[in-house]
């Protein structure tokens, strides 16, 4: 149902073949770009997992499905790839936009501000202790509540890992669901 609801495919040509793709909309259900994750845990050499096609720096992704969600609940979590988005919006927690990557986007931000009587902003990107040595989306973390409370009360910025020591969203999404995915 998720798939069906995001428009998720696999593409089986051109520079996206062999990923499942994931297309991003504006507000208006208009296609801004798409995500392509590539269908095996770990790509071959020279491949990359995650390709996009469009502006990262301009997308709000699922602000098509989720904006009056996030609007009603005045919470947001911000998360590093589509597939964390998915991941949460399979347990129901529906009120996330994505900014590809460790940094939020001037347009992440002031979509963010433009949220009237926003009660909490969640960071939830990778937790990188004992998978990379740089520790790249803890230290992004940090660096964007930092960033984030020169806009905000510091109090209204928490910062939240994937829990059971799970990288990602989707690995522990995969966790949680080992029964299923086998059944």
């Amino acid at each position: 149902n998720t798939q069906k609801l995001f428009q998720i495919g696999l593409c089986s040509s051109g520079k996206l073949r062999s990923r499942y793709i994931v297309p991003w909309f504006n507000k208006n259900g208009d296609l801004t770009g798409m995500t392509g994750r590539y269908y095996k845990d770990f790509p071959t050499e020279g491949i990359v997992k995650w390709r996009h096609e469009g502006r990262t720096s301009e997308a709000l992704f699922p602000i098509h499905l989720n904006d009056s969600i996030i609007r009603e609940k005045k919470e947001i979590i911000l998360l590093e790839s589509p597939g964390d988005c998915l991941a949460l919006w399979e347990m129901g927690k529906k009120n996330t936009i994505v900014c590809f990557g460790t940094r939020a986007s001037s347009k992440v931000i002031n979509y963010i501000s433009g949220i009237y009587g926003l009660r909490k902003i969640w960071i939830s990107f990778n937790d990188d202790r004992g998978v990379n040595k740089e520790l790249a989306g803890n230290c992004a973390a940090i660096k964007l509540k930092k960033k984030l409370s020169k806009l905000f009360n510091e109090e209204k910025i928490g910062i939240v890992f994937p829990p059971n020591g799970c990288n990602d969203w989707s690995a522990y999404w995969t966790e949680k669901n080992k029964k299923l995915l086998t059944a």
